[in-house]
C-alpha cells in the first residue's frame, strides 16, 4: 500500500469514521502508547483507528511495529 493509504477503520465505537494511516497520527499513537496508555484506549479516542488496524499498520510498516 502507498504511504497514507490503511485500511479503514471504524472509530470511537462505530461512528463509520474512516482513518488512515499518516506520520501525525503515527506518532499520536507511539507517543500515547510510550507513555504506558494501553493501545486498546487510545484507539478509543476520537480519530484513531480500531486496534486491529494499529496492528496492520505495523504489519506493513516494520519499523512501526518494532516502536510500537
Amino acid at each position: 500500500m502507498a504511504e497514507g493509504d490503511g485500511l479503514p477503520a471504524v472509530s470511537g465505537g462505530g461512528r463509520g469514521k474512516y482513518v488512515t494511516w499518516s506520520p501525525e497520527l503515527e506518532t499520536a499513537i507511539l507517543e500515547r502508547v510510550a507513555a504506558g496508555e494501553s493501545m486498546l484506549a487510545v484507539c478509543r479516542g476520537e480519530g484513531m483507528p480500531h486496534p486491529t488496524t494499529v496492528y496492520a499498520w505495523g504489519h506493513e510498516r516494520p519499523e512501526f511495529a518494532a516502536a510500537l
